[in-house]
């Protein structure tokens, strides 16, 4: 448990640079995953608050050999009370 990091999101905000930074801390991503970072952890929320998704899991994310970061496998859920959007 004490491995697990929680971040809140100011839905206002989205996902800002703070955010993207504490979580490439977090993860210990550095270089090109750190970069690959900027752009995955804002598309990841965009995402999940656009397509009203009740989970957005990604399990594994990967640095690959070349430095850049992958997402493997994502589970997704979606509200049902919201597929008529």
């Amino acid at each position: 448990p004490e491995k697990i990091v929680t971040l809140a999101i100011d839905p206002e905000k989205g996902v800002t640079p703070e955010d993207v930074k504490k979580l490439n801390e977090a993860l210990q991503l550095d270089g090109e995953a750190a970069k690959d970072g900027e752009k995955l952890f804002p598309t990841l929320y965009k995402a999940f608050t656009e397509k009203d998704m009740s989970l957005l899991e990604v399990n594994p994310l990967i640095v690959m050999k070349s430095g850049r970061l992958r997402v493997l496998d994502a589970k997704v859920s979606f509200d049902n009370n919201s597929l008529f959007r």
